[in-house]
């Protein structure tokens, strides 16, 4: 049997952008009335952060915790520490609430990209990352991507890396087998 999820940002709760987003309540309780079986955690905060009162949010509407985004600068060393630690609080959340399946799939984020923001549905070959930008990148995806997996390797299983300003991997930048999505 095919199970369908659905996600907070399909109800406008997305990062960076601004408008009505309602309450989790509203948003869970309309899940659960389509009948979808899960939800991806959304915005850090919009749900509650505390793991037992989340757990019971979702078991009484019969939802499970599947995933969650966690936008990220895999192209900026400077930010990495911050990216990592958010990166971490995420997978232990989703460790601890929906068990060992879930995924937390890392994104550069795209709402403070100038460029992605112009351009978006009309990227270009030309702007897609160089190749330093490439090794940075690789090397951010395998340094956070390490953190959640070390730290709490034997309560979730996937970390998923989603470039968002991407237009090719070079044959020489890869991230040490993690999967690479490209968007």
């Amino acid at each position: 049997m095919i199970q369908v999820a659905n996600a907070p940002c399909s109800w406008g709760v997305i990062e960076n952008v601004e408008g009505e987003r309602g309450g989790y309540a509203r948003v869970l309780d309309e899940m659960h009335e389509a009948g979808y079986a899960g939800t991806e955690l959304g915005d850090w905060g919009f749900m509650p952060t505390d793991p037992r009162a989340l757990r019971r949010e979702l078991d009484r509407r019969q939802l499970k915790l599947l995933a969650s985004w966690v936008s990220v600068h895999l192209h900026d060393p400077s930010r990495l520490g911050a990216d990592e630690a958010d990166v971490l609080r995420t997978a232990r959340q989703l460790a601890e609430v929906g068990g060992p399946d879930n995924l937390v799939v890392l994104g550069n984020d795209p709402y403070t990209d100038a460029l992605r923001t112009l351009m978006a549905g009309r990227i270009l070959p030309e702007h897609g990352m160089n190749e330093a930008q490439w090794r940075t990148f690789a090397d951010g995806a395998n340094r956070i991507a390490r953190s959640p997996m070390s730290n709490v390797r034997s309560q979730i299983a996937q970390v998923r890396v989603v470039a968002t300003r991407v237009t090719r991997i070079p044959a020489d930048s890869t991230a040490e087998g993690r999967s690479y999505v490209i968007v």
